[in-house]
């Protein structure tokens, strides 16, 4: 049973998405009502991915110490050498090519390792008129938000389809089940919001 949001709620939001009808007005009070400890988004029927959004990413700048975030086990695993690192110790920055090669073993890493007080897990969630047919809800939050959580705070948006709100997790960022061209284009975005070296 829905403790906020009632099922003439969920008909509106689910007619509006599915014909694109939806008004900012009736997602405001949607949004409103919603909480995310409603049954509905603590059920164990839902999808739910590992998510590195756009700007969580290690900063280049922080390869410059790296010693203290970075295990030099794993960078030399991970193909640099120590005079690569010492040349960072002292404060030159890596080229672009070397941040990229650090961000493919660092990204494959963070999702074999998961955080989930840092990096948010992203929740797909059913929403079903009563006639049967469906929307979805994305939510996204971090573990270090327990207790305090808002709905607007870990609201993504309502889409048609689960396909649909994927599209906009990888558009934002990457999740764990990444294809090597999704990777690649991860990276790129990140680069291209590098500003240049005055």
């Amino acid at each position: 049973m829905l403790n906020d949001v009632d099922q003439n709620m969920i008909n509106t939001v689910v007619d509006g998405v599915l014909s694109n009808t939806l008004t900012l007005e009736q997602e405001t009070e949607y949004i409103n009502l919603s909480t995310p400890y409603d049954d509905l988004y603590n059920e164990n029927n839902f999808n739910m991915h590992n998510w590195i959004q756009n700007g969580d990413q290690f900063p280049i700048n922080d390869l410059c110490d790296w010693d203290s975030y970075l295990d030099e086990g794993w960078l030399l695993d991970s193909g640099f050498t120590e005079s690569r690192l010492s040349h960072w110790s002292l404060g030159k920055m890596p080229t672009i090519d070397e941040y990229k090669k650090f961000l493919r073993a660092w990204i494959t890493h963070t999702f074999e390792h998961f955080d989930y007080s840092i990096f948010p897990i992203a929740s797909i969630h059913n929403l079903q008129h009563d006639d049967g047919r469906k929307c979805v809800c994305l939510l996204a939050s971090t573990e270090g938000g327990q207790g305090g959580w808002e709905f607007e705070d870990v609201y993504e948006g309502l889409f048609p389809n689960q396909d649909d709100a994927v599209s906009l997790l990888k558009e934002n960022g990457i999740i764990h089940s990444h294809s090597d061209a999704e990777l690649s284009d991860f990276i790129e975005r990140v680069v291209s919001e590098l500003k240049p070296e005055t």
